[in-house]
This record gives C-alpha cells, structure tokens and sequence, in this order.
C-alpha cells in the first residue's frame, strides 16, 4: 500500500520501520504511526494545537455523529476493501469508519504530526501516517475509497492513488454553514462560496445537502468556534462574543459529492 514519498518505490513495512529497495527508511513511532513528511514539506505544519484541542473536545462529545453515521452509509453502499480518510485529523471520523467496516484497511493521513499522535494512540488497528496531501505516500491505484471531510484535496493525487473506479467522497461546509455561530461573532455575515472538483477525470456521480441542528451550552460554543477557522480570523471583540454566549441553537450544514476515478 505504502510507497517511498522520496524515490516512489514500495515500501515493505515492518514492525518498527518501513524500508524501500533504495534503503530509504522510516521509523514508526511508539504510538504506530510514520512520519513520511520530508523536510521541504514543512513550510505548512497543520492545524494549530489549540484548533486540534477545541475539535477533540467538542467532537467527543459526538455533535457531528449524524455526519459520521451518514457518512458510514455512503462507504457502506460501495464496500470497499480499502479506504484512505484524508486530513484525518485526531482520527474522529477515521475511528468511525473503522469500526463500521472492521474487514475494510482503514489508513488515515494528516500533515499535522501532533493529531496524527493523538489519532495513533486511540485505534492500533487503523495505518496512521502524517504526510503532505501534495505527495501522498500510496501506491498508484491502491486504495478502492477515499474520504476527505473539510480537508485540502489534490486532485491528481487522489486521482493517482484511486484503484479503477474507485470512490471518492468528499464533505465541505455548505455556504449556510454555522450562520448562527457567525452572527453572534462578525457584524457582517459572508456566506464562502462553494466549489466542486474540476479534475476531467473524476465524475460527480452525487451531490446532496445534509443538516441537522445543534442546542449548545459552554464551553462546546468555544470549542466549536475556535475547532474552525473563524478561531484565527475573529477581532478580539468577536472572539469575546463567543466566550460570553451562554447557550446558542446551531445549524450544521454540508455539501457531500461522490465522485468515481475514470480511465
């Protein structure tokens, strides 16, 4: 499954190392995990730990378990024996998928080496790894699925790594996402625009919204604002809004598209 990120020749895993015919080696770390990020790939480390912290928190709580569960039905209707969770983050979604699908090869990668940590120490039976999405460290036409939920996406990677009609599904905040959220910490409201995939060779084959509603109290407000990007990009004044909130009924909203690798 795994290939070398710096020659691309397979990787033969052992138990403690991965080894290509180059002798290129990588070490797994105590937890499982390999780190095949190479050095000019760490201009971008990831999610901030804070951002990791307030989205481990809140998603423990599972707020987003109808998302998980919708998601386990899409990957259920097309049995794949493999499958790839993109931007896995601390592992949420990655460990639901698992243990929905046990027979299936779960792998998960991230570019932040500190949530792939925590992802590794919970599920042994998942194939963690911290990677760059640009240079992904699988064979061509190795994994029957990918999964990428509000994580980056190249296209001809995916492409690349996708086995002959493979699937790839995709989840992205809907424009209408977290509104109620929004409001209480910007004056302004301005709703992102969304945007499908492009690749000639990847078919949107299903496209469908999916939402539910939220009743929170402290501190999931803060945890769910400062989980998404609105943490980094929010006034003070806004920011305080938020913390002072006491409870606040939410919208989660998404865009989900399927689509299939074509030849």
């Amino acid at each position: 499954m795994y290939r070398c990120p710096i020659c691309n020749q397979p990787l033969t895993v052992l138990e403690k190392s991965a080894l290509c015919v180059s002798k290129h080696n990588f070490d797994r770390a105590k937890s499982g995990y390999f780190n095949f990020l190479l050095k000019n790939q760490t201009i971008f480390r990831g999610d901030h730990p804070t951002q990791i912290d307030a989205r481990r928190n809140f998603l423990s709580k599972d707020f987003y378990l109808p998302l998980a569960n919708q998601v386990n039905e899409i990957i259920a209707s097309h049995h794949p024996s493999s499958l790839i969770d993109a931007g896995c983050g601390e592992g949420y979604y990655t460990h639901a998928i698992k243990k929905e699908n046990p027979t299936c090869q779960v792998y998960g990668f991230d570019i932040s080496k500190e949530a792939v940590e925590k992802a590794a120490k919970q599920d042994r039976d998942i194939h963690y790894c911290v990677s760059s999405v640009n240079r992904l460290p699988y064979r061509n036409n190795s994994s029957d699925m990918i999964t990428s939920l509000f994580a980056p996406i190249d296209e001809e990677e995916f492409h690349r790594v996708l086995s002959e009609s493979g699937i790839l599904l995709v989840i992205s905040a809907h424009p209408e996402h977290l509104l109620e959220l929004k409001a209480v910490a910007y004056d302004t409201l301005v709703r992102h625009e969304h945007k499908s995939l492009s690749h000639s060779k990847l078919k949107l084959v299903d496209q469908k919204e999916f939402s539910f509603t939220l009743d929170l109290v402290q501190p999931d407000i803060t945890h769910l604002f400062n989980m998404t990007p609105y943490g980094f990009r929010t006034a003070p004044k806004g920011k305080v809004r938020i913390e002072e909130k006491e409870n606040l009924t939410v919208t989660a909203k998404f865009i989900i598209e399927t689509y299939q690798k074509q030849i």
